[in-house]
């Protein structure tokens, strides 16, 4: 079984929202683009989950933020 970092994992996540959101922007049809923004979401929940034991860290609050506003989430 493979172990991944709290790095590697927020590093695939970012690439995922960035990715999932450009092509959205890209994407003429409304409904696909909501679906793209829905899998760059859902990247960013599945993010929380995974490192719910790092949510004192000052590092994993400053990510999260990123993502917020990659994802044009309010404070």
């Amino acid at each position: 079984m493979t172990t991944y970092t709290y790095e590697k994992i927020t590093a695939a996540t970012k690439q995922i929202v960035t990715d999932e959101l450009a092509r959205a922007e890209r994407e003429s049809d409304e409904e696909s683009a909501r679906h793209l923004r829905g899998y760059a979401a859902g990247a960013w929940l599945l993010w929380q989950t995974v490192t719910r034991d790092e949510v004192t860290n000052p590092t994993r609050r400053e990510d999260s933020e990123i993502f917020k506003k990659l994802l044009g989430l309010p404070d």
